[in-house]
Parts: structure tokens; sequence; C-alpha cells
């Protein structure tokens, strides 16, 4: 290489190491989950509920007739049962939450979703 070519090609392999260097982006994708997953509740009893994996939760009911939820967004809510299921029988009630943002370092990041299974006895 002449001595131009050989500077041009140094200069473009340096800015090309430094685009690269600030370019580092992870597509790994954390799970978002409930703790605890699973609980059984008899009418007026509650649990709380804990998300982790993400950073902007928002949480909705199955069924919102059998119980309520102390908030729609946040980390942490307390899920209460009001509802008591025919002699002998026992209801689920799926509590979902969805999770935006915390999965990756990409920029477009898209929601993701857990459930928890309430079992509610008589």
């Amino acid at each position: 290489m002449r001595g131009t070519t050989r500077r041009a090609w140094r200069l473009a392999m340096g800015c090309a190491a430094l685009m690269l260097a600030g370019c580092e982006v992870s597509s790994e994708r954390r799970q978002v989950a409930i703790t605890p997953s699973a609980a059984a509740l008899r009418k007026g009893e509650a649990v709380t509920l804990v998300a982790s994996g993400g950073e902007d939760y928002t949480w909705a009911l199955a069924e919102p007739h059998m119980g309520y939820l102390s908030a729609l967004r946040g980390d942490t809510v307390v899920y209460t049962s009001r509802f008591m299921p025919d002699r002998g029988e026992a209801s689920l009630q799926t509590v979902t939450v969805t999770a935006l943002g915390g999965g990756s370092t990409n920029a477009l990041d898209t929601a993701r979703t857990a459930d928890a299974l309430i079992t509610h006895l008589r």
C-alpha cells in the first residue's frame, strides 16, 4: 500500500473500532415473573404479588368479578378475593402483569407478560 492509502485505511479502521465500542447492545431478554406465581385464597383473603424483570408494570385480571387489585400499575400489588365458589368447587383467577422496558439494551423493546394463578377456595 502506498503511504496515503495506508493512512486512510488505518483511519477507517480506527473510526470503525470507535463506532463499535460505543454501540454495545444486548439482545438478551430478561424474563418477567410474578412472585408468588400461585396462591390459594378464601373470600376476603389477600396476597401480595411482586413483579420483576421489567420496568413499567401494568396489572390485569382475567375475571374481575372474583377479586380486585390494590393498583393497576407498579411492581407490587395486593390481590383480594371477593369470590366464593360453589360447594366442592375451586375457581381459578389469572392475574397478568405486562412489563415494558428493562428487557434488553436495544431501543426497540416489546411488552412481555407473566401470569399468576389464584385458586379461590370455599
